[in-house]
Parts: structure tokens; sequence; C-alpha cells
């Protein structure tokens, strides 16, 4: 199923704003992955705000209460879906006289399946390891946080700022 998005919209609010992929790195870090429900809850209502169908996903203050609560297995499925609609958003003809950075790179053709099969698999590892694995599920969680990042900020025409 594809989202059908007003892409003109979200070129003129930009919901995603670029963010240094160093910065989500160490405030992820720094914030022991609180950092991420964050984007997670920014990602939602950039995804919500756009989506005209009458299907939105949840509210994002609900998502990220579910993420916490089941201690990230609800995060994948979001995740999965955040993922599932930037790629259906990004194959969107832009409209006549729009056009996106040249510095921003489409989502991975497969980034959904990487986010739900990979998570799964880096959360079985942490959990059978019991924990001793967790660095390399949180480097793969780190890698998943940016490539969404970085799907979504192409999505919405988002640029880096020129500083």
């Amino acid at each position: 199923m594809i989202v059908k998005v007003d892409l003109n919209c979200m070129s003129r609010h930009q919901p995603i704003e670029h963010v240094n992929p160093a910065l989500i790195v160490v405030l992820t870090i720094i914030t022991f992955g609180l950092y991420s429900l964050y984007l997670l809850y920014r990602w939602i209502i950039a995804l919500n705000n756009f989506n005209l169908t009458d299907k939105k996903m949840m509210t994002p203050g609900w998502a990220v209460i579910l993420t916490i609560i089941t201690f990230g297995i609800a995060g994948i499925y979001f995740q999965y879906e955040v993922a599932r609609q930037a790629q259906a958003i990004a194959m969107e003809e832009l409209p006549k006289g729009l056009s996106r950075s040249m510095s921003l790179r489409p989502p991975r053709k497969h980034l959904k399946e990487i986010i739900l099969y990979g998570s799964i698999a880096s959360f079985a590892l942490f959990i059978a390891s019991s924990g001793i694995l967790s660095l390399i599920a949180f480097i793969f969680d780190i890698w998943l946080i940016l490539e969404i990042q970085a799907a979504m900020e192409y999505c919405f025409g988002a640029r880096p700022n020129d500083m």
C-alpha cells in the first residue's frame, strides 16, 4: 500500500530538520537511548501531519509509552512503520518546480526489512547473551536511527544547514 502525500505541503513546512549524525550518536549515547524515543516521536508527528489517508499511525505519545513499557519491542513495529511510509513517500514524484538537495540520498531499498529482521535478531542476541553482546545491539540500533533519520530528511526535503 502506497501512502499518498502532498509533497508540496511538506516542502513548505519541513517538519523534519537536518540533524548532524554525530550529534544523534552523541545524544543517543549520553541519554542512554532516550534521544531515540524523541526522534521516534518527531517522525510519527511528521508522518501523521502529512498522511492524507485516514489511516494514521498511533499518537506519538502512546508510541513512546508502548515502546518503553515493552522494553523496545513495540519500537520495532513503529520504526518499521516509519520506514515503510518513508519509502512510499520517497517513491512519489515531486511536484513541478520542487527538487531535493543533491546531498540527500534516498532511503535504502530494503530499509523496512532491515529494521524488522535486524531488530528482531539484535533483540534476540541481547537476550540470548544475557546482555553480554548488548554493545553490538546498541551499535546496530544507532545505525538504524541514523538511517531512519536520513530517510525522513530525504522524504521531507530537508536540507543540511549552511553553517
